[in-house]
């Protein structure tokens, strides 16, 4: 049996480059939407992405900013907490863009083979990798993400990431009620 060609769309904070290193040695080509590549190689490849629940993406930004890579968004600082960095977000660089952003095609629909989601990485990766001992690369640390929003900032995630929220069958677990 031919083993099929991948196209891995790296989208930002997604479990990217965990799954890079797997499948391509740990080189990284960075970060494309699917339309950058060619229509004549996207049509002879499996494209696979990896997805996340919108508000544990954004948690892990913010900690990934503050932490791992502040050289990458050193604007992060500027915000005293993760409300003011959350309310902000939508002024910052392209890696804050929703996952759907990455995934579209030229008819503006999610065109992708193959969807990982980020809560069934093991799971999900065990479709192409069968049984892979895979690390967890580019990890941030922080608690469970519902811990740092309040009914203001979940609704700006919403509003933010409404269509991965939709694409990807994402919904907030539970609502927070600030008296």
């Amino acid at each position: 049996m031919k083993r099929p060609k991948l196209l891995f769309i790296h989208i930002p904070k997604n479990a990217g480059m965990t799954v890079k290193r797997v499948l391509a040695g740990g080189i990284h080509h960075g970060h494309k939407r699917l339309t950058e590549y060619p229509k004549t190689m996207r049509s002879k490849c499996l494209t696979i992405c990896v997805v996340r629940n919108p508000w544990e993406r954004l948690i892990s930004w913010y900690f990934y900013c503050l932490g791992m890579n502040a050289s990458l968004c050193p604007w992060a600082k500027e915000y005293s907490n993760f409300k003011d960095f959350c309310l902000n977000v939508e002024s910052h660089p392209k890696f804050f863009r929703p996952q759907t952003w990455w995934t579209k095609d030229e008819d503006n629909e999610v065109n992708i083979d193959l969807v990982i989601r980020h809560e069934n990485f093991r799971q999900d990766m065990k479709k192409i990798l069968n049984l892979v001992k895979i690390p967890h690369l580019n990890k941030s640390k922080h608690e469970v993400y519902t811990e740092y929003y309040d009914n203001e900032t979940i609704a700006m995630v919403e509003k933010v990431y409404q269509d991965d929220i939709r694409a990807f069958g994402y919904s907030y677990p539970k609502r927070i009620f600030m008296i």
